[in-house]
C-alpha cells in the first residue's frame, strides 16, 4: 500500500498545478500495481491521503466529479521518501 501512496503523490506532483480527475488517478493506480487494486481500494487510498492532508479533493458542483491536487504537505512527504 505504501507504494500506491507514493505513486499517487508522484502522479499528482507531476500534474501540478493542474487537477487530476479521480477516474484518471484510479486508472493510473490500477495500471501501476500488480495485482491491480479495485476501484474501491483506490478510493479508500485517496480518502486516506486526503485525511492525512497530503492531497485535496475538489468536487465539481455541476457534475459532482472529484478532481485531486497535491498539497504542500504532500510535496514534503514525497520529498522525504
Amino acid at each position: 500500500m505504501k507504494a500506491d501512496r507514493v505513486f499517487a503523490l508522484r502522479a499528482l506532483a507531476k500534474a501540478a498545478p493542474y487537477l487530476l480527475s479521480e477516474e484518471a488517478l484510479i486508472d493510473a493506480l490500477r495500471l501501476a500495481s500488480a495485482p491491480p487494486p479495485t476501484a474501491t481500494e483506490c478510493r479508500g487510498l485517496l480518502e486516506l491521503l486526503e485525511r492525512d492532508g497530503l492531497l485535496t479533493a475538489v468536487r465539481n458542483e455541476v457534475t459532482t466529479a472529484l478532481r485531486y491536487r497535491i498539497t504542500d504537505a504532500g510535496r514534503a512527504a514525497l520529498a522525504d521518501l
